[in-house]
């Protein structure tokens, strides 16, 4: 990097003041004093600034930085304040061999831009709405706000006479990381198109300790998923492909085969005995399923499952079902089941089920007894399932609120698109 630095006198006070600017650099603001001087005019006095407070900002005047592989001298800075009380600071960065640069810092953003000569679409926004498309630099940007600023300070060197009050129009446009901005003052439009970087590698950059980390999201500040939610959300969707796979063929397979079903009539009050079925493997899970006929009221069933061969029982059940539907309102209401089920083992061998029933208004309603052998399982994997569909949302569903938390100041609570 050039270490080679001009000097002269202020012409308002005396004080030496160390050139790092090129030919370009116009107007010249003392650090002292406050006066801002002409450099096309032998440094001739064009205002003063007076009592001025320097911004509280990390970067002074005379620092160095490689920024994109370009070494750079911070020559010069403006304090910007807008209409909503908001400040920011443009440094104005020189670099002998790729001329001036722009680093904009806002409350602990930095965003890196410089002047272009291509022309936006439109060419002027007169009539500025939020999120309206704006193409530029082969990018389609979503315009972001519309504002005006005055300058409130100056130092250093810059490549025009910057004075206090004097204001600019700006239109600014995003397409994270990038920011596409339109700025008029003294009736002449310029474009600028700016990058962000992170703090920490403009802290680097420049030789400064770590910053405190920002909360609030920047315009053009991109989306950076923290790593194990990114792989976390990654190895979920491959995952969720496998467990609905394997939620579709036990939907599909999982069933068993039916070894007895039975269809019960309690209209003689009766408790019921089915005929002797046969279960041909120890190790199945067995399904017991009982649909009631019941609608608007309910039923109460015993069941009790024997083996043939001792007469005592295995297994037994006992369940309500009730059903219950209206209208009311201009609304259908319903609440309720037709059916129970109960998981099981058996040894293999031949068994008898007894059922008894009572009702809401006796006899109890006719119910049907199924039985399926062989039965797997498919809660456990839709459980998984939904487990994976969560886990692979997480990232969407992040970026989703960061994205709406970078438009709240502009949108506020309106829904995000």
């Amino acid at each position: 990097m050039n270490k080679a630095v001009r000097q002269i006198a202020c012409t308002q006070c005396g004080a030496p003041l160390a050139l790092h600017g090129g030919h370009r650099s116009r107007g010249l603001t003392c650090g002292y004093c406050g006066a801002l001087m002409d450099s096309q005019h032998d440094y001739q006095i064009v205002q003063r600034y007076k009592n001025e407070p320097r911004p509280d900002v990390p970067l002074k005047i005379g620092m160095q930085a490689q920024i994109k592989g370009v070494d750079f001298t911070l020559i010069g800075m403006v304090e910007y304040l807008s209409e909503d009380i908001d400040r920011w600071v443009d440094f104005c960065l020189y670099s002998p061999t790729h001329g001036y640069q722009w680093l904009t810092y806002n409350n602990g953003h930095y965003v890196f831009s410089r002047r272009v000569r291509t022309v936006p679409t439109p060419e002027t926004v007169q009539h500025f709405s939020p999120k309206m498309r704006i193409n530029a630099m082969d990018r389609t940007f979503l315009a972001y706000e519309q504002y005006e600023a005055k300058i409130v300070y100056v130092e250093g060197e810059l490549t025009w006479l910057a004075k206090r009050g004097d204001t600019i129009q700006a239109t600014e446009a995003i397409a994270p990381p990038y920011i596409f901005s339109y700025e008029t003052s003294d009736n002449e439009l310029e474009y600028n198109l700016g990058e962000y970087l992170p703090a920490k590698d403009v802290h680097q950059a420049f030789g400064l300790e770590p910053p405190a980390q920002t909360k609030d999201v920047h315009p053009a500040q991109p989306y950076v998923p923290n790593p194990l939610i990114q792989s976390s959300s990654l190895a979920a969707k491959y995952h969720l492909i496998v467990a609905l796979i394997l939620v579709l063929g036990l939907l599909l397979f999982g069933r068993g085969k039916v070894v007895f079903q039975q269809y019960f009539d309690f209209n003689d009050h009766l408790e019921k005995t089915s005929p002797v079925f046969h279960i041909d493997n120890g190790g199945d899970l067995l399904e017991l399923k009982l649909r009631a006929d019941v609608h608007n009221n309910w039923g109460f069933y015993n069941v009790e499952i024997y083996n043939k061969n001792n007469d005592e029982a295995v297994y037994s059940l006992a369940e309500e079902i009730a059903y219950y539907a209206g209208y009311e309102d201009g609304e259908s209401w319903s609440e309720g089941s037709h059916s129970a089920e109960a998981l099981f083992f058996l040894p293999a061998g031949d068994y008898y089920a007894q059922i008894s029933g009572e009702g809401e208004n006796a006899p109890s309603p006719n119910v049907t007894l199924t039985l399926h052998a062989g039965v797997m399982v498919s809660r456990y994997f839709i459980g998984l399932a939904g487990l994976m569909l969560l886990l692979w949302l997480w990232l969407p569903i992040r970026r989703q609120l960061y994205e709406q938390k970078r438009w709240q100041p502009i949108l506020g609570d309106e829904d995000d698109e």
